[in-house]
């Protein structure tokens, strides 16, 4: 009866052994996509810090150049 066991229950783990296997290769994959994932964004978020950096100024010299503008247009109301 033994040997019965054997031949129903080693089948059943050698499957289980291979299953798992599987399972660590798509874990090791998904690891190194998550990894390269991880990159891209941090090269994004770096990317949309200087964009909004740099959109703050913008804003600053729009606003500088909007008063140069009023004053001008005041300037020449009082002529």
């Amino acid at each position: 009866m033994s040997d019965q066991i054997k031949d129903i229950v080693i089948p059943i783990l050698k499957n289980i052994q291979g299953d798992s296997a599987a399972i660590k290769t798509d874990i090791a994959v998904l690891k190194e996509n998550s990894g390269r994932a991880d990159m891209r964004l941090q090269a994004i978020e770096s990317h949309m810090s200087g964009f909004m950096s740099t959109s703050r100024y913008l804003g600053a010299e729009v606003n500088e150049l909007r008063g140069r503008v009023e004053a001008l247009e005041d300037a020449i109301k009082v002529k």
